[in-house]
């Protein structure tokens, strides 16, 4: 990506960049490894793999919320609060798809103007910029 980007980070584009996964897409990897993007993550997602990782779904240090909240700040990525704007731009999309964290992802990248990095391409039907 040759100008800077305003990113928001799913829950799986974090966990896979901490991990180095390969299944973190090329553009994606790009925008979280060049400087000057601005990086967020958003509380829900925290919440989202906390809740995974205390019901033995998901193999994090424990506890998650810290866990990940470190791992954040250690790569100067800001998190992002869940503010009142955020439900109600939620409540106004259409139901293409029914995951509350995801929907809530959309509301927080719609109001803040974000681009969303997930490998969930249906959520550009929400008019959300995406890449992976």
């Amino acid at each position: 990506m040759s100008r800077n980007v305003k990113a928001l980070i799913d829950s799986h584009a974090f966990l896979w960049a901490l991990e180095g996964n390969p299944r973190l897409g090329p553009e994606a990897r790009g925008v979280l490894d060049g400087g000057g993007n601005e990086l967020y993550l958003s509380l829900v997602s925290i919440w989202e793999l906390a809740i995974k990782a205390s019901a033995g779904k998901l193999d994090l240090p424990q506890p998650a919320s810290r866990y990940l909240e470190r791992e954040a700040a250690a790569r100067d990525v800001t998190l992002l609060p869940l503010r009142v704007a955020y439900v109600q731009q939620m409540e106004l999309l259409p139901f293409y798809h029914r995951d509350p964290f995801d929907r809530m992802l959309v509301a927080q990248a719609l109001v803040e103007d974000l681009v969303l990095l997930t490998v969930d391409r249906q959520l550009a039907r929400y008019g959300v910029r995406v890449i992976w």
